[in-house]
């Protein structure tokens, strides 16, 4: 009898964890708690406009070990986004704060367009 093939999903678990001094929930670019984390190929998560922006300049190297990347792909850290929520549900101010953030990033996705 055979075993069906068991399919892997990128997620945090393959995520490296945050360099010193950055909590798991914040992004290491914009320094911001991330709304929408996603996992770039240096093996590191961020959020998704701090990076997209990073690569957009022209960057082609991981902006934590200023290694050349070999791919700009990103992939959604799911199991950090669910963590996020479940600790926004847990706190009575989560959907306040949740709304703060995305205005916090709208203002770093502005600042680094110009």
């Amino acid at each position: 009898q055979q075993q069906p093939d068991t399919v892997i999903e990128p997620d945090a678990d393959f995520a490296l964890p945050p360099p010193p001094g950055v909590s798991a929930f914040e992004c290491p670019i914009s320094m911001i708690r991330m709304v929408d984390p996603v996992i770039a190929d240096d093996g590191h998560t961020y959020e998704r406009v701090a990076i997209e922006a990073w690569f957009n300049k022209g960057n082609l190297a991981s902006p934590l070990t200023n290694e050349r990347v070999a791919s700009t792909n990103l992939r959604p850290n799911v199991l950090l986004k669910v963590r996020i929520a479940a600790e926004d549900a847990a706190d009575s101010t989560g959907k306040a704060s949740s709304e703060l953030r995305k205005k916090e990033i709208a203002k770093v996705k502005k600042a680094q367009e110009a």
